[in-house]
């Protein structure tokens, strides 16, 4: 089994930590009148100005890409797969980018036993300006912050091989931590990525035969000796 430390590895850890220390507030919104429990594999959409947070289960959250077409006086898109961006675990808030954002849309799927507490700007605002509120919301602002910009530079920055390198030790902590909701090794890395298909079979195929990881049914079952810097 694997032993390293990847950047993503150590801010699952550090997420898990503060959790834990917040557990009771966490907890205490489950006793709320206002909770959403979604269906397994269900996309779901925020009403306007909804804020919810996750007390069970896994959410996926996706956004759509487009091809931008400039013209004099307007702009034509074309609509793209869904890639996923994020995932969204207990004690996470959703809502805050399209209610103080620029208006991205977010694509949300319940995945797996998913409740969520909702509630509106009015109540967010008030219930979290409160001192020992406001330090769990800013302590979750950071690592989410964290999560985006580990995300940014395992995608935007070095090879392909560097991106299906990372991915692999990022799919193998989500198995461990129990929030894996993508079985087939091979789609987890290509609805995250733009990756060629043939490219990353090749490279899955050729670590497998290298005994550098096992495989079963599409799935990864572990790392058996830590995978090659170079490919």
């Amino acid at each position: 089994m694997s032993r390293i430390q990847t950047p993503y590895s150590h801010i699952i850890d550090e997420y898990n930590k503060m959790i834990s220390k917040n557990i009771k507030a966490i907890d205490s919104l489950s006793h709320s009148s206002n909770i959403r429990q979604i269906a397994d594999d269900t996309s779901f959409t925020l009403s306007t100005g909804e804020i919810i947070i996750v007390l069970e289960g896994v959410i996926a959250v996706e956004m759509q890409e487009h091809n931008f077409i400039l013209a004099p006086g307007k702009a034509k898109t074309q609509s793209k797969k869904l890639f996923q961006v994020g995932k969204g675990i207990k004690g996470m808030f959703f809502g805050i980018v399209e209610s103080y954002g620029p208006g991205i849309q977010l694509h949300y799927t319940a995945k797996k036993n998913v409740k969520v507490f909702s509630c509106n700007l009015e109540y967010f605002e008030k219930h979290f300006t409160q001192p020992d509120k406001f330090t769990f919301l800013m302590n979750m602002m950071a690592i989410t912050l964290a999560f985006l910009l580990d995300a940014h530079d395992e995608r935007a920055i070095g090879t392909r091989y560097f991106v299906i390198r990372s991915m692999i030790y990022r799919y193998l902590k989500q198995k461990n931590e129990g929030v894996l909701h993508d079985p087939s090794l091979a789609n987890f890395i290509l609805r995250r990525t733009k990756m060629s298909r043939s490219y990353l079979f090749q490279v899955l195929s050729d670590l497998k035969n290298g005994g550098y990881i096992t495989m079963k049914n599409g799935e990864l079952v572990d790392i058996v000796n830590e995978l090659p810097e170079k490919y």
